[in-house]
Parts: C-alpha cells; sequence; structure tokens
C-alpha cells in the first residue's frame, strides 16, 4: 500500500469522540445563536430606546409654533374669489348680459379682477409671512415662509378654479347645455 497503513481500530475509536464533540460544539453553537438572537432583539429595544429623546433634549429642541401664520387673511382672500365667481356667473348671463361673453362691457373688468387677484395671492402670501416674521422669537421662525406660501397656493388655486368654473357655467348656460 504504498507506505500507507490503514487506520487501526485503536486510532478509528479515538477520532469517534472528535465527531461526537463536534456534534455537540454544533449543538452549543445552536443554541448560542438562539441566545445571541434574543440578545440581538435586546440590543434592538437598546438602540431604539437610545433613539428616543431625553427629556433634556425635548426642552432644549425649540418647538414649531402650533399655528405658525395667521389663517383669516387667506380666507378673506378667498371670499374674494367667491364673490369675483359669483359676480362672473351673475353678470355674464343676466338679462342684460351680451350674446357671447367677449362682447359684454363686464367681461374685460372680470378679466382683469381675475387676474389682479391671482396676483395678490403670492403678494398677499409675503405679507402675511413678514408680519409673522415680526412678532416670532428668533427660534419660533422655522417653517413660517413655508407655511404662508402653501396657504397662498392653496387659496389662489381654490379660487381660481371656482372663477373658471363659474366661466364655464356661464359658457354651458348660454349654449343650453344646463
Amino acid at each position: 500500500m504504498d507506505g500507507e497503513q490503514a487506520p487501526t481500530a485503536k486510532e478509528e475509536l479515538a477520532e469517534e469522540p472528535a465527531a461526537e464533540e463536534s456534534v455537540e460544539a454544533d449543538e452549543e453553537m445552536a443554541a448560542e445563536g438562539a441566545d445571541g438572537a434574543a440578545q440581538d432583539s435586546e440590543k434592538e429595544m437598546t438602540a431604539e430606546e437610545a433613539l428616543q429623546p431625553t427629556a433634556e433634549e425635548r426642552e432644549a429642541v425649540p418647538t414649531r409654533p402650533r399655528n405658525p401664520v395667521a389663517t383669516w387673511p387667506f380666507l378673506v382672500y378667498l371670499a374674494l374669489w367667491a364673490a369675483q365667481a359669483t359676480a362672473t356667473a351673475l353678470l355674464l348671463t343676466g338679462p342684460d348680459a351680451a350674446a357671447v361673453p367677449l362682447d359684454d362691457p363686464v367681461y374685460p373688468v372680470l378679466l382683469m379682477t381675475g387676474l389682479l387677484l391671482a396676483a395678490f395671492g403670492p403678494v398677499l402670501s409675503g405679507a402675511v409671512w413678514l408680519f409673522a416674521l415680526r412678532r416670532r422669537e428668533r427660534g419660533e421662525r422655522s417653517g413660517l415662509l413655508t407655511a404662508a406660501l402653501v396657504r397662498g397656493a392653496a387659496a389662489t388655486l381654490f379660487g381660481v378654479v371656482a372663477w373658471w368654473t363659474a366661466l364655464l357655467l356661464v359658457d354651458a348656460l348660454r349654449l343650453g347645455l344646463v
């Protein structure tokens, strides 16, 4: 057998305990893995707890005001848009209205007031922002411009949609669709 000798019975028996030890080691590793998973979940809990701010940190962080900018100017602005839409519908469908809205002498005035109201939205947002900026302390100024611009844009959007709806209603009434 070219210099290799077959293992003796004693050597085979000596190898078997090593196999048993490896099985026991595998079982221990599996048990440690389960314990490790439990420890990992405990680590996750501690990590989640670590992310929570302490009472001192909560007090140190400035909070945003609940209502950063005034709402009433935008409600007045929406009321102006409602008046514009109502005036458009009433003046262009009344008994004295021309057959075609473009020929009506009131139409250019209504068109100009609609354009002025649309341009007034960003100006109103800027004015409300400046007013709110002057009334707040430095730590409370975060988000004022965004709040003012979003409210102004929303009011302008709803106003323009109401006015266009009134114009569509006028056309529908003139064509006999409604």
